[in-house]
């Protein structure tokens, strides 16, 4: 996952999933206090086999972003490269 600044409803990044071969866009929805939401569309699925669009939410502590649970059961810290 890429992610850089942005206004809502821009995109802010991309996302990428090895496993599944799939690629995807994330526009930025809402920035509170403490959190950032953003919406996942697939734009790439050669196999066919990804969810084709989500909403990923993270918990903003600093400049470090949490995402938050998540119904794959996994969690990741993501930090400013």
């Amino acid at each position: 996952m890429n992610l850089w600044a942005g206004k809502e409803g821009q995109v802010v990044g991309t996302i990428e999933w090895p496993l599944a071969s799939c690629k995807g866009e994330l526009t930025l929805l809402a920035v509170m206090s403490e959190k950032l939401v953003v919406h996942e569309v697939i734009t790439e699925d050669p196999k066919e086999t990804c969810r084709a669009e989500a909403q990923i939410d993270f918990r903003l502590k600093g400049v470090t972003l949490f995402l938050e649970g998540s119904e794959w059961g996994k969690e990741a810290t993501l930090r400013r490269a």
